[in-house]
């Protein structure tokens, strides 16, 4: 984990330590699940998924009851509890929208801390030297197309060489020992029983708006509903443009009438 730690001091004289939550600072209360449902959730709280409104932000999720928190638990990462449907709630189940952008199904007994991990800018450090890199155990890495033939994929060879990342007659990358690492290369196994939890795949994610994102069923909507969504993101470009276009004259009319002014 790349966030900080918090120590929690409990009632009964345990101490633990938690991700730090974003907002938590030192010596502030935070409690389990209110007896009222009804209540807001503040960061930091310990909640149940079948508690939390929908649209609320939570870290730290458990995959399973009793299994401990493991979802959500780098810097700045959080998942959004989404709006549960019929078939969803009748099966105690709640849609969640993971940082991958994959909705799974999470039972409602498992529980989650409200908020969001801190270090939100972990992502913007600069290390700025190698020697950084290997205080944290990080040593380097020879580049597969400078090996030789026989101990790399990509080795071998005169000039420069291509790793086939663009198709074609060359496939490619490989890994060294030959396995193919295309992005669309799928290692998931088929039978997993956990495929009936995911009820959109990261993958399925892609190039869908923030409204698209939270609806949670497997086939959000149709090839047809697909491309009208297209035509309206369309249109809307088409109407800024004119928009934009109309207060450039204004501004350029303006501008001219303070000349003449002057």
């Amino acid at each position: 984990i790349n966030a900080e730690y918090m120590g929690v001091y409990y009632a009964n004289g345990i101490m633990a330590y938690q991700p730090l939550i974003n907002g938590l600072e030192k010596g502030q209360f935070v409690s389990s699940t209110p007896e009222s449902i009804q209540a807001v959730p503040m960061p930091g709280e310990w909640w149940k998924l079948g508690d939390v409104p929908a649209g609320q932000i939570v870290c730290n999720v458990e995959l399973r009851p009793a299994g401990g928190g493991t979802i959500a638990r780098a810097a700045g990462a959080h998942c959004t509890v989404l709006r549960q449907q019929p078939v969803s709630r009748e099966q105690g189940m709640v849609p969640v929208l993971l940082p991958s952008k994959e909705v799974r199904l999470l039972s409602q007994d498992c529980w989650c801390t409200i908020g969001q991990i801190a270090c939100v800018d972990h992502n913007l450090e600069v290390l700025g030297k190698a020697g950084r890199n290997r205080h944290r155990g990080r040593r380097p890495h020879t580049r597969g197309t400078a090996m030789n033939r026989n101990e790399h994929k990509h080795g071998g060879g005169k000039g420069g060489k291509r790793t086939g990342k663009g198709g074609g007659r060359f496939p490619g990358p490989f890994n060294p020992w030959g396995r193919m690492l295309c992005n669309h290369y799928r290692t998931r196994h088929k039978k997993l029983p956990s495929w009936t939890m995911i009820m959109r795949r990261r993958q399925e994610s892609k190039h869908l708006t923030r409204e698209e994102l939270k609806m949670w069923s497997k086939k959000p909507y149709s090839l047809q509903e697909r491309a009208d969504a297209k035509e309206a993101r369309k249109v809307k470009r088409e109407e800024d443009a004119v928009k934009k276009m109309e207060r450039e004259k204004i501004r350029a009319e303006q501008a001219l009438l303070i000349t003449g002014l002057e």
